[in-house]
C-alpha cells in the first residue's frame, strides 16, 4: 500500500519541494505545512515539529489550535488521504511535493473539519498559485473539486472492501494503516479487538496529569478539577457517522446506509479545530487513575496547566500511568535501578509515591538532563533524586570494554571521577553533571525496564511511528530487549523483581518475548502481567509483566 513513510510507490521526489516558510509565522495553514513536510519527509518526531513552529510564530491561540489540528489530524489520515487524492490525479509522482502535501492537507479540512469547502479549496489553490503557477493551480482546484464529490467514497466502509477484496488490505486504507500492523493485530487479538484498536489510533489520547502529592493543597486541586464543569463539545457529521460505525463493526453488525446520522450543530464559517483531534465522546470528562491521575478528554482546564507551571503537577500519559501502578511500586524490594529511565516520567511518578530510586540510567543525555530538571520543578527533596547515569542498560555494568563505561552527559571536558570500589564494581566515572557517584549496589532488589519498542501502542499521540516502522524493526528490538532484559537480570538480588513495560501492540515484544525469557530461565517465575484493553478511554496501550526470582 505505501512506503515506510506512508508514501505511495512513485511518490514525488524530495528535490522537487521548496517550501515557502514566509507565511509559516501568521498563516496556520502554512505552518501546518512546514511541520508536516518536517514530520513526513525530513522524521522529525510530530510535537517537536509542531513546538518548533508555535514556538516561532505570531499567530493568535485560535490559529495555533488549528495548526495542531491540521498536523496531528493529517499525520493520523495520511496514507488514506494520499491514496485517496492519488486516485484523482492522472500522475501524482510527477507533482511538486509540497503541492501535493497541500491537497492532502486540505482533504482532510474538507472531510474531517467544520471549516467551509469553499475555504480549503480556495487557500490550497492560492497556495499553490503563489508557489508553482497558475497550470498547476488549475490542476489543484480541479481535483479538490473531484474530491469533494466522492467524499461519501472516502467515508464509506463498503468502497474499501470493494475496492481491496483481502479484509487487513480494507482496513488498512480505511484506518491509514499499514497492512501488516492490521494483519498482526488480527491475528493476536481478533476482529472485534483490531476495530478498536484502529479507532483508536485515529482519535487523540486524553491529557494526562499526575498531581505532585508532595505539594501542599494537591488533594484540594485534585476536587476542584473534578468538578471542573464542562460544556458539551460539538462534532462534525463525520465522528457520529465514524463511532456508529465503528461500534457496529465491533458487534458484527453492517454499518448504517449513509446519510442516516443527525447533522451536527452549526458553527460560525472558519471555526477553528481543537487543539487535538476530536474525541469520540459526546461529552469532555475526567478520568480518575489512582488517587494522583487525571485524563481529560477535552482540554486541560487552566488550573492544570498552572499546577504545571508551579511545579504541582506533570504532564504523563495515563495509560503509563496506570501500567506502572498496577504493581504496587510501594511492595517493590529495594534498591531500585531504572535502567531505561527516559525523560523520567516513571522515575519521577515512582518518588513522588514516596519509592526511592537508587539509580536511573538511559542511553540519551538530553532525556536524562530533562529528568534532573523535572525533579527540581517538582520541588522534591525526598525520595532523593537517583543517581543518573549516561550509559546503556544492557552494558552498563559490562567489566569488559571501555565504550560502554558511561559518560557525563554535559560539556564533553567534564574530568572524570573514578569510582574505586573492587576489580568487580562497574567503572563508572561519574553521574551526567561530573561529580563523583557513589558507591552503587552489586545487585538490585527491584530493576524497571521500560524497554525500547515498536511504540505501536501509542499512535494516537506519536502518528508518525506506523509510517516509520517495519517488520525488520520490529526484529531488531525484540533482539535488543532480549539484551536488556540478560544484562538485568546479571544484576539482580534474589528473591528481586523484574518489571519489564512496553508501549506497543506485539506480542513478538510482549507475551512471547516474557515467555521465551522464562523458559530460558527458571529461576525467574512471572507473578503478574498486565495490558491495556483495547476499550480503553486512554487510546494508548501499554502492555507490563511483573518477574520475580524464586529467591
Amino acid at each position: 500500500m505505501t512506503s515506510p513513510t506512508g508514501e505511495p510507490e512513485g511518490s514525488p521526489s524530495k528535490k522537487k519541494t521548496g517550501l515557502a516558510l514566509h507565511k509559516a509565522d501568521h498563516d496556520p495553514r502554512a505552518g501546518a505545512l512546514v511541520a508536516l513536510a518536517a514530520v513526513l519527509f525530513d522524521g522529525a518526531d510530530s510535537q517537536a515539529a509542531i513546538d518548533g513552529v508555535l514556538s516561532r510564530s505570531a499567530m493568535i491561540p485560535t490559529d495555533k489550535r488549528l495548526c495542531t489540528e491540521l498536523v496531528y489530524g493529517t499525520l493520523r489520515h495520511y496514507s488514506r488521504l494520499l491514496w485517496f487524492a492519488s486516485r484523482c490525479l492522472e500522475k501524482p509522482q510527477k507533482l511538486p511535493q509540497e503541492m501535493l502535501l497541500t491537497l492532502v492537507m486540505a482533504l482532510y479540512e474538507m472531510t474531517f473539519l467544520r471549516i467551509p469547502h469553499h475555504a480549503s479549496v480556495g487557500w490550497a489553490v492560492s497556495h499553490v498559485r503563489n508557489r508553482f503557477g497558475q497550470g498547476l493551480s488549475r490542476v489543484a482546484n480541479g481535483t479538490l473539486r473531484t474530491l469533494q464529490r466522492r467524499l461519501r467514497d472516502f467515508h464509506t466502509l463498503e468502497f474499501y472492501q470493494n475496492t481491496f477484496p483481502d479484509e487487513a488490505e480494507a482496513l488498512a486504507h480505511r484506518f491509514a494503516m499499514p497492512t501488516w500492523i492490521v494483519a498482526l493485530w488480527q491475528r493476536s487479538y481478533g476482529e472485534k479487538a483490531t476495530l478498536q484498536l484502529l479507532a483508536a489510533s485515529l482519535d487523540s489520547a486524553p491529557s494526562g496529569l499526575r498531581l505532585n502529592s508532595h505539594t501542599p493543597g494537591w488533594q484540594e486541586a485534585r476536587a476542584e478539577l473534578l468538578a471542573t464543569e464542562f460544556a458539551p463539545k460539538k462534532h462534525a457529521k463525520h465522528l457520529a457517522r465514524f463511532a456508529a460505525e465503528t461500534q457496529a463493526l465491533a458487534r458484527g453488525e453492517a454499518p448504517a446506509a449513509p446519510g442516516t446520522e443527525p447533522a451536527p450543530p452549526e458553527e460560525a464559517p472558519g471555526t477553528a479545530a481543537p487543539a487535538a483531534a476530536p474525541s469520540l465522546e459526546t461529552t469532555p470528562q475526567v478520568l480518575e487513575v489512582g488517587p494522583c491521575g487525571l485524563a481529560f478528554t477535552g482540554t486541560l482546564p487552566w488550573l492544570g496547566r498552572d499546577l504545571m507551571r508551579r511545579g504541582g503537577a506533570s504532564g504523563q500519559s495515563m495509560a503509563s500511568y496506570s501500567a506502572i501502578t498496577a504493581f504496587a511500586p510501594a511492595t517493590w524490594p529495594q534498591p531500585l535501578w531504572d535502567c531505561c529511565a527516559g525523560r523520567g516520567g516513571k522515575t519521577l511518578a515512582l518518588l513522588e509515591m514516596g519509592v526511592p530510586v537508587a539509580l536511573a540510567s538511559d542511553v540519551s543525555a538530553q532525556r536524562l538532563s530533562a529528568l534532573s530538571e523535572e525533579y527540581q520543578r517538582l520541588h522534591l527533596t525526598t525520595p532523593p533524586c537517583p543517581a543518573l547515569v549516561l550509559a546503556s542498560a544492557a552494558t552498563l555494568f559490562s567489566p569488559t570494554g571501555n565504550e560502554h563505561a558511561p559518560q557525563p552527559a554535559h560539556a564533553q571536558d567534564t574530568p572524570a571521577h573514578p569510582h574505586e570500589s573492587g576489580a568487580d564494581a562497574p567503572r563508572i566515572l561519574c553521574d551526567i553533571h561530573g561529580a563523583p557517584l557513589p558507591e552503587l549496589p552489586r545487585h538490585f532488589g527491584t530493576i524497571l525496564i521500560d524497554a525500547p519498542c515498536s511504540g505501536l501502542g501509542t499512535l494516537a499521540r506519536h502518528p508518525e511511528i506506523k509510517y516509520r516502522r517495519t517488520q525488520n524493526d520490529v526484529a531488531d528490538l525484540v533482539a535488543t530487549q532480549r539484551a536488556i532484559l540478560e544484562a538485568a537480570l546479571e544484576q539482580l538480588a534474589p528473591g528481586g523483581s523484574l518489571i519489564y513495560l512496553t508501549c506497543t501492540l506485539n506480542p513478538a515484544e510482549n507475551e512471547e518475548q516474557v515467555a521465551a525469557f522464562l523458559a530460558a530461565h527458571p529461576r525467574l517465575i512471572e507473578v503478574e502481567s498486565f495490558t491495556t484493553p483495547p476499550d480503553s478511554p486512554f487510546k494508548e496501550f501499554f502492555y507490563g509483566a511483573h518477574l520475580r526470582d524464586r529467591g
